[in-house]
């Protein structure tokens, strides 16, 4: 049976674009089922704007969380032990989140510096969200071709 990975997806185009292709980076050489999170986008300003190039695998939930998406970021300063715990009383589906180190948490003045680190998905079970920018070209070198087949607009696809 294929592992479900959820991975978040936030921001505005092209972090969007990233995080999208690391999601398929997941689905084609690890075999995961990816959805992906965009419960971000139910409080926001901005819209999921990657949505408009008409993805054929791009597989949306808005219903893992019971809280605000803007805590979950928060979650990435406790222990596994205490993150499990928690995950249990917030998230439906959710039963551990591999975070990028120190993303989106400016006001902590952190340096978020998106670095390639392979442990963070070969430990990975069902149910794990993967939260981050995911802007390391490292992750895309095997699926470039992919990517850019995806996201190359066709007369198809212009209004």
């Amino acid at each position: 049976m294929k592992k479900i990975i959820f991975v978040s997806m936030f921001g505005q185009l092209g972090n969007q674009m990233f995080i999208y292709a690391f999601g398929k980076m997941l689905e084609k050489k690890y075999g995961y089922t990816v959805i992906f999170e965009t419960s971000y986008y139910n409080n926001s300003r901005h819209k999921i704007e990657i949505d408009e190039f008409n993805l054929s695998n791009f597989k949306v939930n808005n219903k893992l969380f019971y809280v605000n998406f803007k805590y979950i970021k928060y979650l990435q300063f406790l222990n596994s032990k205490l993150k499990k715990i928690l995950l249990y009383f917030i998230s439906n589906n959710i039963k551990n989140i591999t975070f990028e180190k120190n993303v989106d948490l400016q006001n902590f003045n952190l340096n978020h510096n998106p670095s390639y680190n392979k442990n963070l998905i070969n430990k990975v079970d069902s149910n794990f969200l993967f939260y981050g920018y995911w802007q390391s070209l490292n992750y895309f070198k095997e699926i470039n071709e992919v990517v850019y087949k995806e996201f190359t607009l066709t007369n198809s696809n212009l209004k």
